[in-house]
């Protein structure tokens, strides 16, 4: 455990996550089942920080590489999907492929922690792959949105969300010393809006990639932002001017470049609330708990993407007629303005809490 300057918490609080991730256990039997998780992922002393670490790091970054590549350029097949493949489906409908993928592959990672215990750290990355490589493959021979759904949105995600826990697992344990609702509007509609502008659907495909390398050089300068400012201030400041940038860049323009100046500043900003959020777990909570409780916030992020994406679906279909993005531009701009408040009320609830936790 690490020293409870950096992360107090009360007994109750190991004993909640426990029993979420392994339920119909007494108190004895789960604190026991977390102790052999600790020692399934624990690494040896002399191996923090020496060169193999660095490659559990590069691994890491490659999954998270392919698999927010993947989410990100979602947009590319939504516009397919919306305008050529399902072109008399309503758009609630097809919303319906991303909509389970997100959910699964958030809340997914809620079986990690079970999974690692019984097949270890390593055998569940293995799974993980197999399930994501099987999903994508199967996917690339559907043409039905329910066939899309299962392959692309359970199986790929699935796996995908294996992935994820582990990848932020395994880093955190390799280096003693150094220590992702609005966004899906943008990630799956951006796209399809430049159209309003009269642009082709190469274009507007192509402008996913400007997006994604914001994203990337955000989340680069992540830790420069986290030392000035901490990892509250950064996650407010970031999330408020993703919100604010779609009311005054995205919504009131029908200008090309504002759109592309759009899609840079959102894309800077927006990568951080994923990217802080594993951040802040690992400042208040034990190695051994990481996973269950990255897997309790990615469930809370899944049921958000499962109720939020068929519900802008439905905005785009009966509020802008499948022509107008306007009430989606308002509902993301919302969305990050709400979630940058509800991080400052977090800032004050620890503060007047936890006074000393690292912030």
């Amino acid at each position: 455990m690490a020293d409870s300057t950096k992360r107090p918490k009360s007994p109750s609080t190991s004993s909640l996550i426990i029993s979420s991730a392994l339920p119909n256990m007494s108190q004895d039997v789960a604190s026991n089942k977390e102790s052999q998780l600790s020692e399934k992922i624990s690494v040896p002393g002399n191996r923090l920080d020496t060169g193999y670490a660095w490659v559990i790091l590069a691994a890491s970054t490659l999954n998270f590489a392919i698999i927010s590549g993947t989410g990100n350029s979602f947009g590319v097949f939504q516009e397919y999907f919306l305008n050529t493949m399902f072109v008399d489906s309503p758009a609630s409908y097809v919303s319906l492929i991303s909509s389970l993928s997100s959910a699964v592959k958030f809340s997914g990672g809620l079986l990690a922690s079970s999974i690692i215990y019984y097949i270890g750290l390593r055998n569940t990355c293995i799974l993980g792959t197999l399930l994501s490589f099987s999903g994508l493959f199967a996917s690339s021979f559907c043409s039905t949105i329910p066939s899309l759904t299962v392959a692309f949105g359970v199986v790929y995600s699935l796996g995908a969300a294996l992935l994820i826990n582990c990848s932020i697992i395994a880093p955190s344990l390799w280096f003693g010393l150094f220590v992702e609702s609005g966004y899906c509007v943008v990630s799956l509609y951006f796209s399809a809006s430049l159209t309003e502008l009269g642009e082709t659907r190469t274009f507007a495909s192509n402008s996913l990639m400007i997006a994604c390398a914001s994203i990337g050089t955000g989340r680069l300068f992540a830790p420069f932002f986290t030392k000035k400012l901490g990892v509250l201030n950064t996650l407010i400041i970031t999330t408020l001017i993703s919100g604010l940038s779609c009311f005054g860049l995205w919504l009131p323009t029908k200008s090309l470049p504002m759109y592309l100046i759009f899609i840079v500043v959102f894309g800077f900003n927006c990568g951080f609330y994923h990217a802080l959020g594993p951040v802040l777990i690992d400042n208040f909570y034990d190695k051994a708990e990481i996973s269950q409780v990255n897997g309790i916030m990615y469930l809370f992020l899944g049921s958000g993407s499962l109720i939020t994406n068929p519900s802008v679906g439905v905005m785009f279909d009966k509020i802008g007629n499948r022509k107008s993005y306007t009430s989606l531009k308002i509902f993301c701009g919302l969305a990050f303005i709400m979630a940058s408040i509800l991080c400052f009320g977090l800032k004050r609830y620890i503060r007047k809490n936890h006074p000393s936790q690292i912030l």
